[in-house]
């Protein structure tokens, strides 16, 4: 009786027309007729969906969303989905201070990064300074995402930015919002 138990060989040199990121070995899937190999399929790594990969690039585009202030925000990925381009946003007051009797006349801020790089996993992130509008300091605000084939998610927070003593919930970030945009 021929032996007809599945045989994987992996690590076997890739050819010429694959990607870098493809290059990193195959993936065949043979069985035994007789005394012939027979070739069920060839996978590249590439192509394995992995645990904490997107597995897809970031689609280039025009993104539009919103923050969870309800704030709007705008983006751009460049061709080849390696680069974040003029994203805009607002990060306001998040109401998680929990002042007594509220906080009234808190302004919010204007958040304009020129470029961001993104990485292979779908990532960006940037430090940027910022006008306190209406007063004349500068804040440091923290951009971060992650983009999922032509959905978007991720933080704008104001670096160091917490509640306070006045504040039953002193250490909280005073400027943390949530956001999420898609292509289109």
């Amino acid at each position: 009786m021929a032996d007809r138990s599945p045989v994987v060989a992996v690590g076997a040199p890739a050819p010429d027309h694959l990607t870098d990121r493809d290059r990193s070995g195959i993936i065949a899937a043979v069985t035994r007729y007789g005394r012939s190999l027979v070739v069920l399929g060839v996978l590249t790594l590439g192509q394995l969906a992995w645990p904490g990969v997107s597995g897809a690039a970031a689609a280039a585009g025009q993104y539009k969303g919103t923050t969870s202030e309800r704030g709007t925000l705008t983006f751009t990925v460049g061709a080849g989905g390696s680069s974040v381009l003029a994203f805009s946003t607002t990060d306001d007051y998040n109401g998680r201070c929990d002042f007594h009797g509220g906080l009234g006349g808190v302004p919010g801020l204007t958040v304009v990064v020129p470029r961001m790089a993104v990485t292979k996993a779908g990532t960006f992130k940037a430090t940027v300074k910022v006008k306190e509008f209406p007063f004349s300091g500068t804040a440091t605000v923290v951009v971060s995402g992650r983009i999922v084939g032509s959905h978007a998610s991720g933080t704008v927070n104001w670096a160091g930015k917490a509640c306070g003593s006045g504040s039953p919930t002193p250490t909280a970030p005073m400027y943390l919002e949530t956001f999420s945009a898609a292509r289109g």
